[in-house]
């Protein structure tokens, strides 16, 4: 598979800040260390469903509400290469309440071993009703950094782990996010490649946190030289503070 046919879904699955975002990827939640090559490009929709009816207290115990929580996300990524080991790029949801931006600097390249910094925030677009806007324009600004390692152990089995913190402005529940996700990919073919990921954030500030640990299995399909299509479940397996469900994602990409 070429590196530059690349996947990233912003991890609104659970936190809309949880990383980077605009950035390229290879599996499902977790970026890589790679980036596109110069001058190529890649356009990127996805599409998620987040579906709970039980909710982790404070002690990581799962409690039934009364209520089903379900909601869906269409979001879209635009990423370049300006160098060989230097990309930028932007996301964005449908309703485009905020805008993220970001980049990704590949370090360091050791034979099958690679490292990368990335960099990015969100600010908000603009798209609020009259009663939300001056509640919520507050919430849409951040920064965020991450380090990410990548491995490839043969031709077909890969790993990729992040580490992220986002500072948040505004929030009322929380002004600190650390986001930490390790993914593991395994090529039946030179198509299909069976990918098994780990996700898992905590926010906090000084009076409140929450967190969460999720499984989230997935495939992806390369079904042209230039087009990939990828998609997965994510399970909760266990939080604080959070919501216990689970979610549909899924993204198509076209590069350029």
């Amino acid at each position: 598979m070429k590196k530059n046919l690349v996947i990233l879904l912003i991890a609104i699955v659970n936190v809309n800040l949880a990383q980077v975002g605009g950035i390229s990827g290879t599996k499902l939640l977790t970026p890589n260390a790679a980036t596109l090559k110069q001058g190529h490009f890649d356009f990127e929709p996805s599409f998620s469903i987040f579906s709970s009816n039980r909710f982790y207290d404070a002690h990581g115990n799962a409690e039934t509400n009364n209520l089903k929580e379900q909601s869906s996300n269409v979001a879209f990524r635009i990423t370049l290469g300006l160098k060989d080991n230097f990309e930028i790029g932007t996301c964005f949801s449908s309703v485009l309440e905020e805008v993220c931006i970001g980049s990704k600097f590949n370090f360091l390249t050791s034979g099958n071993t690679s490292f990368s910094l990335a960099v990015g925030g969100s600010l908000p677009a603009g798209s609020f009703s009259q009663s939300e806007a001056e509640e919520n324009i507050a919430q849409k600004y951040s920064y965020s950094f991450a380090f990410i390692l990548s491995q490839s152990f043969s031709e077909s089995i890969s790993f990729d782990g992040l580490v992220s913190y986002s500072k948040i402005n505004g929030l009322k529940e929380f002004d600190h996010l650390l986001n930490y996700s390790a993914s593991i990919g395994y090529f039946l073919n030179g198509e299909v490649q069976l990918v098994a990921e780990l996700n898992g954030f905590s926010t906090f500030n000084g009076s409140f946190y929450s967190r969460k640990i999720s499984i989230t299995p997935g495939i992806t399909y390369q079904f042209s030289q230039y087009m990939l299509l990828v998609f997965g479940l994510q399970k909760d397996l266990w939080g604080n503070n959070e919501p216990e469900g689970i979610s549909y994602i899924t993204a198509f990409t076209m590069s350029f």
